[in-house]
């Protein structure tokens, strides 16, 4: 952690913070069953989960998800975060997500996609939105108009969020009804915990994420911290708290990819979710942050032939710096910036990148939410 000369956190500010974390969690251990939640109790797919319809799937080579923004928040940052070191052209299709589209590019893309080598998938809560609905009536005109309507089932396929007994309504109902299509009716899970659903995860096995490991890397945070074996959430939160205390905003974060801004928006809809709007921030000029900057403790030590260079002595220097030394000193310079600009800023470091990784990170992300909903009901309660 960095901060400003003279504006940092005091150490009485921190431990009242840090006690009000542990009353938080002493109350959310009650609330769940031993500890554990409900999401994470069967962390691994059941055996037959990949063979619902969805097997040829595989052999798209493009797969459009259609459903709002708040429905493919978690999953478009997971798909983005993985798609970013996977080689997706090596036989795997690549995931277009459709939400909030402007008209003219909708269709743009329907004229530049081959419909018999495209699928498509909708996922939405109950009901469904109109511009859901829409979308995926405009794509069976479209496929109808280019394959036999008959075969629209292996193309289509919907992954429907409602109550537990309950049946799709109209008018996506008698959609699925009339066109035959396949469909999941999965459980109502809250939106930001959608990432550790089994069937909110299937499209991203279509990227080569290997789920097991994300989900272990989920389960494994969450259930060292109620086991009291892992800290850094309760201290996280502690920060934010007391940023929060003296007019910071959360959460910035600053990441060495653009595919994290993905990441960044499924933050604001879960802390949204968990009612915490309040905390919410951009990087606007006059308004102090508190970033998170996640670093990857690995450089890897690439071959470098400074010999090829050493007719140029303008870039000579540079060529015996490999690229992640330099991506290291690139996230040093932003922190040391970030704060002689009157911010806080955190860091979090990791071994490696992968998507272990990327579960704790989530799960720690939750975690922090979870919590600070809780301290805000407790400081609302101790006011009153």
């Amino acid at each position: 952690m960095a901060f400003p000369k003279g504006n940092s956190p005091t150490q009485d500010e921190l431990t009242k913070a840090l006690d009000l974390a542990h009353q938080a969690l002493k109350n959310i251990e009650k609330k769940g069953e031993g500890g554990v939640y409900p999401f994470l109790e069967d962390p691994f797919f059941p055996q037959d989960i990949v063979l619902l319809h969805l097997a040829h799937f595989h052999h798209f080579r493009v797969i459009l998800i259609i459903g709002p923004h708040d429905a493919l928040s978690a999953l478009k940052a997971l798909v983005a975060l993985v798609q970013s070191w996977v080689w997706i052209e090596g036989g795997r299709p690549r995931l277009c997500f459709l939400e909030k589209m402007d008209p003219e590019l909708f269709w743009e893309l329907l004229s530049i996609i081959d419909p018999i080598t495209t699928g498509v998938i909708v996922m939405t809560p109950e009901p469904a939105s109109s511009e859901t609905v829409l979308m995926l009536m405009r794509c069976l005109d479209h496929w109808g108009s280019v394959i036999d309507p008959s075969a629209l089932s292996h193309h289509f396929f919907l992954i429907s969020m409602a109550l537990k007994g309950e049946s799709i309504k109209d008018p996506l109902g008698s959609i699925l009804h009339h066109f035959r299509l396949p469909h999941r009716i999965e459980p109502h899970i809250v939106l930001p915990l959608a990432c550790f659903s089994p069937m909110t995860l299937i499209p991203a096995l279509f990227t080569g994420i290997q789920w097991k490991k994300f989900l272990e890397g989920a389960a494994l945070t969450c259930s060292q911290f109620f086991q009291h074996r892992l800290k850094l959430p309760l201290e996280g939160i502690a920060l934010l708290w007391v940023a929060h205390h003296k007019g910071f905003s959360y959460p910035v974060v600053h990441a060495w990819e653009t595919c994290f801004s993905a990441l960044k928006g499924w933050m604001k809809i879960s802390w949204n979710a968990f009612s915490l709007p309040v905390l919410l921030g951009e990087a606007l000029p006059k308004q102090r942050h508190l970033f998170t900057v996640l670093l990857e403790k690995r450089v890897l030590r690439e071959p470098l032939n400074s010999t090829l260079w050493s007719a140029l002595p303008q870039v000579k220097a540079l060529s015996s710096t490999s690229l992640g030394e330099n991506l290291q000193q690139t996230q040093m310079k932003f922190c040391h910036d970030m704060v002689q600009k009157g911010h806080w800023v955190r860091t979090l470091s990791i071994n490696l990148l992968n998507e272990e990784t990327l579960g704790a990170l989530f799960m720690n992300h939750l975690l922090e939410a979870l919590l600070m909903q809780e301290m805000l009901d407790l400081s609302k309660t101790e006011n009153t």
